[in-house]
This record gives C-alpha cells, structure tokens and sequence, in this order.
C-alpha cells in the first residue's frame, strides 16, 4: 500500500491503456514518460517523509506512530493526536492509509522487531515483551505472516553474515 498523491493513480491509469492498445513509436514514447513521471513521482514522496495526499490529522497519528515504535499506543491516544473521535479517526486512517489502524500498528511493531533482532542482543522474548506482545511465541507467529520469516531465521542470517 503507498498512498500517494492522485496524480500517480491516474500516470498508472494513463499508463494502463496505452499498454492495452497497439503500440506506434510515439505510444511507446508516452509510455515511457508516464512511467519516468511515475517513478519521480514515488521517489519525491518517499523522500519527502510525509505522504502527500494524507490528511495532517492521519500524518498526526502516523507521526506520534513513528516517534516510538516500541510504545504501547492505544487507537484512542492516536485518535486523540489526530483530534477526531476514534470510530472517525479508525474510517479516516483506513480511507486515506488503505489498512485499518489496528494492521499499521501492528505492521510497525513487526518492523521494530525486525529492526531489533538485526541490530540488537537481545533475544526475541526480550524483544516481545519491549513491543508489548503476549508473548514470545505470539511475536513469532505475528513476525511470519508479515515477513515470511521467523525470528530465528533473521537472527541466523545475520550470524552467517558477520562470519
């Protein structure tokens, strides 16, 4: 998911037909640049840190997120950092991020657990319980499905290339 400003949506879209059609040098050319502009486009907002085309209430939210990724935050206290109320705030997020609060939260935990295990000692139930998991083994079950990896695997990559 990047949510970006519109004009990416319709780049791919004008990029999308002239795929669909035959293509004459010119067609071709068009392609080409709308692909060139697209790619600018993505890197521009990468770079920029902040998305464009996100509410500065969501940037808000997504801000006090990335401050600490390792905090406990409740859907109210972000709510709260966004100034809307939280059944709002949770059809704001969804709207303008594309996932619910709830999967972003937990997406960022899993990329500080990620970011933990390659650069820290600490071992993954230590880690569990610094990003406020159940436990160990919920940790590594949440890890997986979003990195298609378990913990161990991560740490064991790391060690083979440090050897």
């Amino acid at each position: 998911v990047f949510p970006g400003p519109r004009r990416l949506r319709v780049l791919f879209e004008e990029a999308f037909v002239l795929c669909q059609e035959p293509q004459t040098p010119l067609q071709r050319l068009g392609l080409a640049l709308r692909i060139a502009e697209w790619l600018r486009t993505v890197v521009e907002s990468a770079r920029a840190g902040q998305v464009p085309g996100l509410s500065a209430e969501i940037q808000a939210a997504l801000a006090r997120i990335r401050a600490e990724p390792s905090r406990t935050v409740t859907l109210r206290d972000l709510a709260g950092a966004a100034h809307l109320s939280v059944s709002r705030f949770k059809a704001r997020f969804r709207e303008e991020v594309g996932m619910p609060p709830g999967e972003y939260l937990l997406r960022a935990r899993v990329e500080e657990g990620r970011r933990l295990l390659s650069e820290s000692g600490l071992s993954v139930a230590q880690i569990a319980g610094r990003l406020s998991f159940s436990s160990s083994q919920y940790f590594a079950h949440v890890f997986r499905r979003y990195t298609h990896l378990r913990p161990s695997d991560l740490r064991r990559g790391r060690k083979d290339l440090i050897r």
